[in-house]
């Protein structure tokens, strides 16, 4: 699948993710698009792992109304990614990853207080 502008493939997944829902999108789904997509992330061969047995299509746990993409590994593991990185084509900043970084290390208390909150 090939798109013409950034903007025509974010449209497209977007779409592609709210039609589908929660799901798990495994080789023999028939829209197997993230293998794709995947391969443009800056960490593709981190988020790969070992090899990718399946996507799937999860409530974002910091903000439920939003979804998140998930990767299930070969060896069982799983690891989030960000759709939205596979189509920017962005090179990470050592700020870019430091912001991450702390994000990532408060990410478990968000979660508890969003979900104490309900």
């Amino acid at each position: 699948m090939e798109f013409k502008t950034k903007k025509e493939c974010e449209n497209f997944t977007r779409s592609f993710i709210h039609k589908l829902g929660c799901c798990i999108i495994n080789k023999d789904h028939k829209d197997f698009f993230f293998v794709n997509l995947i391969k443009n992330h800056p960490e593709y061969e981190i988020k790969k792992g070992t090899g990718i047995d399946s996507f799937s299509i999860v409530p974002n746990p910091m903000i439920k109304k939003y979804y998140q993409t998930m990767i299930k590994r070969l060896d069982g593991t799983e690891i989030h990614f960000s759709w939205v990185y596979c189509y920017q084509f962005k090179e990470r900043t050592p700020t870019f990853n430091l912001i991450r970084s702390m994000r990532s290390a408060i990410s478990d208390d968000i979660i508890k207080t969003s979900e104490h909150s309900l």
